[in-house]
């Protein structure tokens, strides 16, 4: 058993003979997906058929949560490094002075000179 993980998603390997993976990939290109997007969705697909509904049903549930945290905890992340990049872009702000245009100004008092 695996004991890699991406995040909280386990990651498996499976081996497969060449004309076969061909035709998956074959298989994925036509439905506009990669070929471990369709080797997760048939193997969903199958579990949910011969795994008891109920037991099914708690999984997907318990997924959909961990998956509903992963999408806030990224928004959350993207909304702080989005904050600190403002904030260390604008230092001028930071410190009450108007720096907005004082390179034209000294190009222009130069230049009256």
């Amino acid at each position: 058993m695996s004991n890699r993980f991406h995040g909280k998603k386990r990651y498996l390997q499976v081996l497969l003979d060449p004309n076969r993976a061909e035709l998956l990939d074959q298989l994925a290109a036509k439905r506009d997906v990669r070929s471990t997007a369709l080797v997760r969705e048939i193997v969903y697909e199958f579990l949910e058929q011969v795994i008891d509904a109920d037991a099914y049903d708690n999984a997907r549930a318990k997924d959909n949560v961990l998956w509903a945290e992963t999408v806030r905890n990224r928004v959350e992340g993207r909304r702080k490094a989005k904050a600190q990049r403002e904030q260390q872009q604008a230092p001028e702000k930071q410190s009450g002075l108007d720096w907005s245009g004082l390179f034209d100004r000294l190009k222009n008092r130069h230049q009256t000179r």
